[in-house]
């Protein structure tokens, strides 16, 4: 049990080493609701005047973005991978990863499911891209539930 706690305590401090976090709430016409997210820039994003980054969407983000932040930023340091813009999505208030991730039995997502795809590639998304320097290429992932979600977007070309 100490171990797991020195380990988890280490990747959150890990995370708040290498990136700066900013946290936003952002009103959404397309969930009809306000939703909290999560950004974390790559180290010494203010310096790197010059370059883009790739972008990383993290559902879950509640429980999701410290490993999978500090995990990017490992990779990173030691040029084994991009180092991401990683926006999260908030999602453990009211139960909204069950609502966000409803889909129908062919697999496309349904009412809820529907504005939750829409709020991400229609306001999230290009929130980020305004106001940070984001490459074209893209990454998400989820965890349960929220990974199943992410299988409709290999349903859209684009």
């Amino acid at each position: 049990m100490k171990i797991k706690f020195l380990i988890v305590l280490l990747t959150l401090l890990g995370v708040n080493a290498y990136a700066q976090r900013i946290t936003e709430t952002l009103k959404s016409k397309k969930l009809n609701a306000s939703r909290e997210i999560q950004i974390i820039l790559p180290k010494n994003y203010e310096e790197r005047k010059d370059e883009k980054f790739p972008l990383l969407v993290v559902l879950d983000a509640d429980n999701l973005i410290a490993p999978i932040a500090a995990d990017i930023r490992y990779g990173a340091n030691f040029d084994e991978n991009p180092d991401f813009i990683i926006l999260g999505i908030n999602q453990a208030k009211n139960n909204d990863r069950v609502y966000d991730s409803e889909f129908e039995d062919i697999g496309i997502p349904s009412v809820n499911g529907a504005a939750f795809f829409e709020f991400l590639g229609m306001e999230v998304v290009p929130y980020i891209e305004s106001k940070y320097r984001v490459q074209p290429f893209r990454a998400i992932l989820g965890h349960g539930i929220t990974a199943a979600f992410l299988n409709a977007y290999l349903y859209k070309e684009t």
